[in-house]
C-alpha cells in the first residue's frame, strides 16, 4: 500500500480493520507511507505489516525501483490526487498489479492503473464511463467501519419547546450552494426547525457569514442557524449528536467517515442518491444499513422523507435505542466479511493478470 493517510487519518480508520484481519499466511503486507506521521495509530498501523517502508523522501522513479525489487504483485493506492499525492510511482509501473481503493471519489486518470476498488451499489455499470481503470466490484459495501463502543449510546430526547434540531457535522467546504439550498426547503416545510453545523471551520467568521448570508437568501433567518467549532474531545464531538434529531447529507459531494458516525450514535440521515461516485456514498451507505426509505431520488423526496421523519416522534425514539446494535450487526461493521472480499478480489486480479501475460506470445529470439 501506497498510502498518505498512515496515522490518523479518516482514511487509516478504514484500512486498519482489514490490515487486522487479513490472512498472513497468504498475503504480505509492505506499508510505503508518503508522509511522516507519529502517534499511537502509526506505530499500531507498524505492527500489522511485514515491512514498513517510508517513501517520502524518495523520488517517484527510484520508489517504484524500490517496490519493483520488493516483488510486490499488488500495489495499492489510497490517496490518488489528495495531499501526499504519489500517482507517479504507479505511472513508472512499479507492480504487475496495481489499483486505487478509499482514499478518492473519482478516477486517478492514470493509465497504469489496473483497477478501482468498489461495489454495485456505489458504482453501478453505468458509470464506467467516468473512470480510467477498470472497476472492479465487490460483492458487499466498498468499506467497513469501526464503531467505538467506548462511546455510551444515544441520550437524545425532543426538545420541550419542540424545536427540530436538524445538523451536518461535515467539512464546511461540502456545504455550498447546492447543499444549503436544498437544506433551506426542508427548513422552510419546517418553520420549527433549526440547523446545527459542526466543524473546525466554523471558528472563521468568513463561513459562518458566507452561510449565514446564503441561506438568509431564501428565507432562513441566522437565529435559526448555530455554528460549533471545538469540543474538548473525541466523545465530545461524538456526543454532540445527541443534539440532532436527523442528520443531513450534503450535495454533491456526500458525507463520508461522518455518515458513519451520525449512524453509529443513533441518528437518522438522510441523502439524495446522486449520478456520480462522490454523490452516492451515503445512499450506498444506507442501503447496506438496510434503510433504503433514507434514500431520496430527487429533492422532493429529500424534503418529504426529512419532513416525515421530524413529525415521527415515536419512530425516531425507538431508532436512537437500536440503530447501533443494527449498524453492528450490518454489512457496515463486518470488517471480516470485507477482508475476505478483499482478499478474493486481490487473488483474482493476480490470477487475471498471470493469465494474461502466459497468453502473450513469447517474440524474443
Amino acid at each position: 500500500m501506497v498510502s498518505a493517510e498512515i496515522g490518523q487519518h479518516a482514511v487509516a480508520e478504514f484500512l486498519e480493520p482489514f490490515l487486522e484481519q487479513v490472512n498472513r499466511n497468504a498475503f504480505h503486507i509492505t506499508l510505503y507511507p508518503t508522509t511522516t506521521k507519529q502517534g499511537s495509530r502509526v506505530e499500531r498501523f507498524k505492527k500489522l505489516a511485514d515491512e514498513f517502508k517510508p517513501l517520502e523522501k524518495i523520488p517517484d522513479r527510484r520508489a517504484a525501483e524500490l517496490i519493483r525489487s520488493d516483488q510486490i504483485d499488488i500495489l495499492i493506492d489510497t490517496t490518488a490526487h489528495l495531499n501526499g499525492c504519489r500517482l507517479g510511482i504507479f505511472a513508472h509501473r512499479a507492480a504487475p498489479v496495481q489499483c486505487h481503493y478509499i482514499g478518492y471519489h473519482g478516477s486517478t486518470g492514470l493509465s497504469e492503473m489496473d483497477w478501482f476498488i468498489s461495489d454495485g451499489d456505489l458504482l453501478p455499470p453505468a458509470y464506467d464511463s467516468h473512470f480510467r481503470e477498470s472497476i472492479w466490484r465487490l460483492p458487499r459495501l466498498w468499506i467497513a467501519y469501526r464503531g467505538d463502543t467506548s462511546l455510551p449510546g444515544s441520550k437524545w430526547k425532543p426538545s420541550e419547546d419542540g424545536t427540530i434540531w436538524l445538523g451536518s457535522f461535515n467539512n464546511l467546504s461540502k456545504v455550498r450552494e447546492q447543499s444549503l439550498a436544498l437544506w433551506a426547503r426542508v427548513m422552510n416545510a419546517l418553520p420549527d426547525s433549526k440547523l446545527l453545523l459542526k466543524d473546525g471551520k466554523a471558528a472563521d467568521g468568513s463561513v459562518r457569514e458566507r452561510i449565514t448570508t446564503e441561506l438568509g437568501r431564501v428565507g432562513i433567518s441566522a437565529e435559526r442557524i448555530e455554528f460549533a467549532s471545538k469540543v474538548p474531545d473525541w466523545h465530545a464531538h461524538m456526543q454532540l449528536y445527541d443534539r440532532l434529531d436527523i442528520a443531513l447529507d450534503p450535495i454533491p459531494l456526500n458525507s463520508g467517515t461522518t455518515a458513519f458516525d451520525a449512524l453509529w450514535m443513533g441518528v437518522p440521515l438522510v441523502a439524495l442518491e446522486g449520478d456520480w461516485m462522490g454523490a452516492r456514498m451515503t445512499s450506498a451507505i444506507l442501503n447496506a444499513l438496510g434503510k433504503p426509505e433514507w434514500v431520496a431520488q430527487n429533492e422532493d423526496d429529500y424534503v418529504d422523507i426529512i419532513t416525515t421523519l421530524a413529525r415521527d416522534v415515536s419512530g425516531r425514539k425507538s431508532l436512537r435505542s437500536e440503530q447501533r446494535t443494527l449498524m453492528a450487526n450490518s454489512p457496515l461493521c463486518d470488517a471480516k466479511d470485507l477482508t475476505g472480499a478483499l482478499q478474493s478480489a486481490f487473488e483474482e486480479m493476480f490470477d487475471l493478470w498471470s493469465s494474461n501475460r502466459a497468453s502473450i506470445p513469447n517474440k524474443s529470439v
